[in-house]
């Protein structure tokens, strides 16, 4: 290790400037695109200034290499209970690799930003332990250790935090007296930092590279409406069949889906921006370690539609990025405007509250003028969304079961509407026609080996994530279960779990189940199983909050107050805690939880407190949590 660690140094010292500029790296790991996003933002920012910066993705990192680096800028998103995110897993293992020598990053100067939400226990978690881990083995940090929180304004935390990055970075290096100041743009805009180019090719050109992410197809077998009323919106229940997928997935994991844009809003934007959808183009990198986004050559069609997130609210970054290609100055003075610190209350108002995309916002702007190749750099990259599994994989092992709530907003500004772009790539994947599968099969003239009609069954690209979700080792132990709207989707997994596991002869112990819902008559998902298992005695305890069925309005916490005398007794027995759908349910859900053992159990508010973080701790209460 010794020698390696000084061929390292060396490297180190070789590698630390680029055309005699010091290299700065920025390291992201991202789930949904946040800090794939205030990354590239970085490197915009860092125009002017005396180094060469550049943004890569910790999947496409080669981690051993990161003590050769002179300055690295982590920009890194916690996902679930404390973990990394997917692109950033390898990474994580590399650096808590306890054989690494205690000095291994002392020529690595460093600082971390990281994004989480309060809501989670161990809040921020990844980016505290890369900041911590990096000082123990030796790390130089040159900048404070910043952190978002997703509950409240990300994009405002970020921007307190970055406010004096590059001047505090400048600081660390022997600069001329000309470069080592903050950049100063004689300009209002610059355009981005390139790391690759597109050129158009033949359209009879073929892919030489593989995807960079390892999926495969599943095939949606059946899909019904859960709702009994559609009116204030819809609940899709769905199946996919793995049977010839190569994948097999575990109770409750999670299904990572690989959605595409809406073609309406793909062909909105390429109008907008006068791009031909047909062409096809490649990209060709400009460095030989940069690592491409996505696969070429492909049309751009395919490139708009699958790799690019055009239905994403535009980050501040984004903003000023494509400030830079309007041709009016009235167009640019805003965009400018809402990228800024005096306009973030504008930001707010005109792009968050009124949910507008990407699409939306070249549409507002009609003199953007964008080059194919900026676009592509401006963009975040289309990520998959991950859904909890609704099906046991010991009832139904080769199918996978969606409890999908299909996002749609209508009473916009404008007479816009806002779709979420899974919900409704996967509302509108249709089966074949009931009429053509029952159609008599006729006998073929020309033989087996002949021409058969092809009955077109939809299929999506997709993953399995294993979840932190798991039922306790003994089936003996007693469960409380909370997922109101869509988070009955794991609760309904394990209730096909331990059903299965009462019907073979097993001890199964109690099971509570909090279910929430706006009415009874409009909303109650999976009504009729959640009653079977009630009556079957799977579900021991089933209490359902109609949150619009009553004069006051009533949901789960309130229930679970209610319950509290019966709920210590089940915590008191060792009981685990299972809590599924948005943070702030997830907040009064765990108020309750401290109130209950607080009164229940004769405790003081801190140690109230202290028992249920020592449960969280424990993997005995665990949440799944999602921003609404």
């Amino acid at each position: 290790m010794g020698n390696k660690l000084s061929n390292l140094i060396q490297q180190a010292s070789s590698s630390a400037k680029t055309n005699g500029k010091p290299t700065v790296t920025v390291l992201y790991g991202s789930q949904s695109g946040t800090a794939e996003g205030f990354a590239k933002s970085l490197v915009a920012s860092s125009q002017g200034t005396a180094f060469t910066v550049r943004a890569v993705d910790l999947a496409k990192f080669n981690a051993s290499t990161l003590p050769t680096l002179s300055c690295v800028i982590f920009v890194v998103a916690t996902f679930g209970e404390g973990g990394p995110t997917d692109s950033a897993v390898k990474f994580h293992k590399y650096l808590t690799n306890p054989s690494l020598p205690a000095n291994v990053m002392q020529h690595v100067k460093f600082t971390v930003f990281g994004l989480g939400n309060k809501t989670y226990a161990r809040y921020n978690a990844m980016g505290r332990a890369v900041n911590s881990r990096m000082e123990q083995l030796g790390g130089h940090r040159v900048y404070r250790h910043g952190e978002g929180n997703d509950e409240a304004c990300i994009e405002n935390d970020f921007d307190d935090w970055r406010q004096d990055l590059w001047a505090a970075i400048s600081g660390q290096f022997a600069l001329p007296a000309a470069v080592s100041q903050p950049p100063v743009f004689s300009a209002k805009t610059s355009p981005p930092v390139f790391e690759f180019d597109v050129v158009s090719v033949a359209s009879n050109t073929r892919s030489t590279s593989s995807p960079f992410q390892e999926y495969a197809f599943a095939t949606l077998v059946d899909t019904r409406e859960l709702r009994q009323s559609t009116a204030s919106g819809s609940t899709l229940h769905l199946e996919f069949d793995i049977k010839h997928a190569g994948v097999t997935y575990a109770t409750a994991d999670n299904l990572a889906i690989l959605p595409e844009n809406d073609p309406a809003l793909v062909t909105r934007v390429a109008t907008a921006l006068r791009f031909d959808e047909d062409g096809v183009v490649e990209l060709k990198a400009l460095d030989k370690a940069t690592k491409l986004p996505f696969p070429t050559p492909a049309t751009i069609r395919t490139i708009l539609s699958q790799y690019l997130d055009l239905n994403a609210a535009p980050r501040k970054g984004a903003l000023t990025a494509l400030a830079h290609y309007a041709t009016s100055s009235v167009d640019q003075d805003r965009l400018l405007r809402l990228a800024s610190a005096d306009g973030k209350a504008e930001y707010q108002t005109w792009v968050v509250d009124a949910h507008r995309t990407f699409g939306d916002v070249i549409e507002a702007f009609p003199s953007l003028q964008i080059p194919l190749v900026a676009f592509i750099h401006i963009l975040p990259s289309l990520q998959p969304r991950y859904y909890t599994i609704s099906s046991s994989s010991v009832v139904h092992p080769t199918r996978i079961h969606v409890t999908l709530g299909v996002i749609a907003t209508s009473d916009l500004p404008e007479g816009r509407q806002f779709k979420g772009v899974t919900s409704n790539y996967l509302a509108k994947l249709a089966l074949p026609d009931a009429a053509v599968l029952d159609k008599p099969k006729v006998a073929n003239p020309y033989g087996e080996q002949g021409k058969k009609q092809v009955r077109t069954w939809p299929s999506i690209r997709m993953t399995i994530r294993k979840s932190t979700f798991k039922l306790p080792p003994s089936p003996e132990t007693p469960v409380i279960l909370v997922g109101p709207g869509t988070g009955i989707a794991p609760m309904r997994a394990f209730l096909q779990e331990r059903h299965a596991q009462k019907q073979a002869g097993e001890t199964v112990g109690a099971t509570w189940l909090f279910f929430g819902c706006r009415r009874q008559s409009e909303d109650y998902l999976y009504q009729q199983e959640l009653e079977t298992y009630q009556a079957s005695g799977t579900l021991s305890d089933l209490h359902v909050a109609f949150s619009r069925d009553s004069a006051q309005k009533v949901y789960v916490q309130h229930l679970i107050r209610q319950q509290g005398a019966a709920l210590w007794k089940v915590l008191a027995a060792g009981g685990y805690v299972y809590v599924c759908g948005a943070t702030l349910m997830g907040t009064d859900v765990h108020k309750a939880f401290v109130e209950l053992v607080q009164t229940h159990g004769a405790k003081s508010v801190v140690d109230a407190t202290r028992y249920v973080q020592d449960l969280q701790h424990n993997h005995r209460y665990i949440q799944e949590l999602w921003s609404a």
